[in-house]
């Protein structure tokens, strides 16, 4: 059996924020960078899928049982309050499909930008709700958690608290190592404190993914990445 491709998802900029979150409209279909595979047609918040042929919203792709893994990119949404959108509707579908009891990772990276401590917009704190719930109740359906971030003291406390697992690279402000030190009280001050001295590839481990809080040293990643120094095809099916 072959195993199902690695998906890199990009949502195009849509008509208006509007159209999006009014049921039943749907949009002209738009395809990813790489041209390979329709993204968003039908308004974010639904997951009814599009008819034969035509692009399908983005629920329908996360739910998609071909892809093993779903990237979507809400930096490529030009509008603050579609982004929020976007944040907001993704884990709330899965968690309104949690008795379903799928294994999913959710990996949300910038992690402040999408449950922040302090929401600017009724959105942004429906999307942070969402995380704090999964964070907190979402491992007895199956849905796991990762969040990263280089702010902290931005994520709201919730969610960091209900994490069993810490990784900790670099930390520039004392401010911010007083922080993970209250938050993660299961691991020692004494080895946060170096998190402000550490190199690169350097970090701090501690949780249920170490038998005891260790520092280790990276190596070089033996994976593809996606960034300024690989093509962006490197995702496609081959």
């Amino acid at each position: 059996m072959s195993t199902p491709p690695v998906r890199a998802i990009s949502i195009p900029a849509v008509a208006s924020f509007a159209a999006r979150a009014r049921p039943g409209r749907a949009e002209p279909g738009s395809r990813s960078r790489t041209g390979t595979r329709p993204i968003i047609r039908t308004p974010a918040t639904t997951s009814t899928s599009a008819p034969p042929g035509e692009a399908g919203s983005v629920l329908d792709t996360v739910h998609d049982e071909e892809a093993r893994c779903v990237v979507i990119d809400l930096g490529s949404l030009p509008a603050r309050e579609e982004q929020s959108l976007i944040a907001a509707a993704v884990p709330g579908d899965l968690w309104r499909r949690r008795h379903e009891r799928k294994p999913v990772l959710i990996v949300i990276d910038e992690a402040h930008n999408v449950c922040p401590a302090d929401p600017p917009d009724q959105l942004t704190a429906q999307a942070a709700e969402h995380a704090i719930r999964i964070a907190a109740e979402g491992r007895k359906f199956g849905l796991y958690l990762l969040v990263s971030t280089q702010r902290p003291q931005k994520i709201a406390e919730n969610v960091l608290t209900q994490a069993d697992n810490l990784v900790l690279m670099r930390l520039n402000s004392l401010a911010d190592t007083a922080f993970t030190q209250g938050v993660f009280s299961f691991v020692p001050p004494s080895l946060i404190d170096r998190a402000v001295t550490f190199h690169q590839g350097e970090a701090l481990i501690a949780g249920k993914i170490s038998p005891q809080p260790a520092l280790l040293r990276f190596g070089a990643r033996i994976s593809e990445e996606g960034s300024a120094d690989a093509p962006a095809t490197w995702a496609q099916a081959r």
